[in-house]
């Protein structure tokens, strides 16, 4: 895993840690995320887009994902079933906000325009987005048996819910915008 350099105002413990010791540090030692500034964490993953985290935590996460399950009417059974399978997964309202490389998970609403009964589906790791005349689709390397296989599937994205897997980097900043609002609670 990539060694992220840590700004010059945190302490000399978090210089060249990587991101996975550091998520489990603060799984172990809440307090660790006090001396993260959550500005200067998000300038380090640069490469990555994080806007759609501004100022969400886990909880925020986990209440966009139950209402959007509950509001295609999925039974109480299998609201509380696909909540537990979505645990670490967040809600892809934009096509922008999906991330390649990543996995899905998602929910077909519609076949030829009518409403079908809701499933959660494993797609697989996003390798493409592909801007059609018929509209956007999603193409994603198949996941199965834990391994990925050289086959691929494509869905058109308006007629699923999709829902992607949080990386690591983006638990940690919703761990860290957790404690900050827990502590502007106090």
């Amino acid at each position: 895993m990539e060694k992220i350099q840590s700004p010059k105002n945190h302490p000399p413990h978090l210089n060249n840690i990587s991101m996975a010791e550091l998520i489990e540090n603060a799984k172990n030692d809440p307090t660790l995320l006090s001396t993260i500034n959550i500005d200067d964490l998000l300038d380090s993953l640069e490469d990555e887009n994080t806007d759609y985290l501004q100022n969400k935590t886990l909880k925020n996460i986990s209440d966009e994902v139950f209402h959007a399950l509950y509001d295609i009417g999925c039974r109480e059974d299998q609201l509380n079933s696909y909540c537990e399978k979505l645990i670490g997964y967040r809600l892809v309202n934009e096509v922008f906000e999906l991330h390649k490389g990543k996995l899905i998970k998602t929910i077909r609403l519609f076949n030829n325009n009518k409403p079908i009964p809701p499933k959660l589906r494993m797609h697989g790791k996003v390798s493409n987005i592909k801007f059609m005349d018929n509209g956007t689709h999603v193409v994603c390397m198949m996941f199965s048996n834990g391994s990925y296989r050289n086959q691929y599937v494509q869905y058109k994205f308006d007629e699923y819910l999709t829902f992607q897997k949080l990386s690591d980097e983006e638990q940690l900043i919703l761990m860290a915008y957790d404690l900050y609002q827990s502590q502007e609670e106090e």
